[in-house]
């Protein structure tokens, strides 16, 4: 197992490496840190504080996890950490900082793509089967639910959640929710139509996707405001379960979603 930690690879005493670790050269992992089994970590790598990352992860070079947040009014040395799950992507310069609560974590879950340059904040927390795109930065506390799609230079504001397999384009700045199952762009961003191509390729079948067209126009294209809109959704459509989760979302959202539709001949 050895050979697959490179000499120049700084190892400090307590961390965990599990079975087939691969550390590259002038990387470095700190005290606390456990690695799961067959991770390959890159060159010039830096992962220290509280991290656990599961099996079968692949970290490029230049990545930093774990440091503390960039938040003034938290201490550097606070007790808090990084879990991340199982078969993750994570490209070069990506930065993943710790939380900024004690014993609190950033989370991130299982087969996710992080490309080169994004920025995951303190206390955000990642589903599974996410893509983020390059230079794309979420800020401290943003949730991001199942196969999201995020494009390359967008940013989120503190607290702002995405909802199940909804599309955010490229360079869009999102300041409230993004409700499940629809794409949004702009700056700032407005709701363009559901994820059609995102429904598709998740093998949403016709049926439901029909259903969350109708959702949508609800919710952006009837002059309804947001509670009548809940309301016809939720008597007309509830046996979906799509459509009960756009509803639930929304209704659980605190900062409010992104209320504004695109032009209809945008």
């Amino acid at each position: 197992m050895k050979d697959k930690i490179h000499p120049t690879a700084i190892i400090e005493k307590g961390a965990v490496l599990g079975r087939g670790v691969e550390v590259g050269p002038f990387s470095v992992i700190g005290p606390e840190v456990e690695i799961g089994d067959n991770c390959v970590i890159g060159n010039n790598v830096t992962i220290t504080g509280r991290v656990k990352m599961g099996p079968e992860n692949h970290v490029f070079s230049g990545t930093v996890i774990g440091t503390p947040p960039q938040d003034q009014g938290v201490e550097l040395d606070i007790p808090s950490a990084v879990e991340i799950g199982r078969g993750n992507i994570i490209r070069e310069y990506v930065t993943i900082h710790r939380a900024s609560e004690e014993n609190g974590s950033t989370r991130i879950g299982d087969n996710n793509m992080l490309m080169a340059f994004v920025h995951i904040a303190h206390d955000c927390v990642l589903g599974n089967q996410i893509n983020i795109a390059n230079m794309t930065a979420l800020g401290g506390y943003v949730q991001v639910e199942d196969k999201v799609f995020l494009s390359g230079y967008c940013t989120f504001h503190q607290f702002v959640r995405v909802g199940e397999m909804a599309m955010v384009g490229l360079q869009s700045s999102i300041t409230q929710d993004v409700p499940p199952f629809l794409l949004v762009a702009g700056q700032p961003a407005v709701v363009r139509s559901i994820n059609a191509v995102g429904l598709r390729r998740n093998k949403v079948n016709s049926e439901t996707r029909k259903a969350l067209r109708r959702a949508y126009k609800y919710l952006y294209r009837s002059g309804l405001n947001t509670g009548q809109a809940l309301e016809k959704i939720n008597s007309e459509l509830g046996q979906f379960p799509e459509c009960r989760r756009m509803t639930s979302f929304i209704e659980n959202s605190s900062r409010g979603i992104i209320k504004k539709a695109a032009e209809e001949n945008d």
